[in-house]
């Protein structure tokens, strides 16, 4: 029992060394947002940030003001927790994400949402799979958000926002969907990005979903 808990207490202090060393200038206590999401390949990644900038362009939309990288959220912060609390956010998700094999996710063209301070969100749909509502379901439990306050999950990549009235908007989604952004990509982990400011880049951390066994 000594032997166990003397190496669950190291690798407890790992995992605080791990997000320390992740974030400049913080410590155990500093006061952390996180976000629990799906990246995109690079590739597709970068092929969604043109597309994300020809919209903004074309539609006169405006740029959100925090940094911006092509993400799925799962969960995240609705306010700034302690980085000890992520640690064990981090520990339920390691354990319930091995239960989980990779698949395959498929963005399909574009949707808007009810306007926000930003403005009307304007996003790549993603077809909701079966297994990306489960991780949703087990980053909003990790995360201690009710999931029976979520019932209506819409995956998305959100790419601008627009200013003008949503009637408006509706025939700009439809001129998009007809010119068409249909991708697919394989999900094998899940990410954590955590920053302090608002203003600051996320540094992410990784989950792997459940090791796939191959026949040879």
């Amino acid at each position: 029992m000594y032997m166990a808990n003397l190496t669950k207490n190291t690798r407890i202090k790992k995992k605080k060394k791990d997000l320390i060393n992740m974030l400049p200038n913080s410590s155990i206590n500093t006061y952390i947002s996180y976000n629990i999401m799906l990246l995109p390949p690079k590739k597709l990644s970068d092929d969604i940030s043109v597309m994300s900038s020809f919209v903004r362009k074309t539609y006169s939309m405006h740029k959100d003001p925090m940094p911006w990288i092509a993400h799925i959220s799962l969960a995240y912060s609705d306010d700034m927790i302690k980085m000890d609390e992520l640690i064990e956010i981090i520990s339920k998700l390691k354990i319930k994400c091995k239960k989980i094999l990779p698949f395959e996710a498929k963005i399909n063209n574009f949707g808007s949402f009810n306007k926000n301070r930003l403005g009307y969100p304007v996003y790549l749909r993603v077809e909701n799979h079966n297994s990306l509502r489960r991780l949703h379901k087990i980053a909003s439990s990790a995360s201690k958000q009710k999931y029976k306050k979520y019932p209506n999950f819409i995956p998305h990549i959100t790419i601008a926002y627009y200013k003008k009235p949503f009637k408006d908007l509706d025939n700009k989604i439809k001129e998009l969907n007809i010119a068409g952004f249909v991708k697919k990509f394989r999900v094998n982990s899940i990410f954590i990005g955590v920053k302090i400011k608002d203003s600051d880049q996320w540094k992410l951390t990784t989950i792997k979903l459940k090791r796939e066994l191959r026949n040879t």
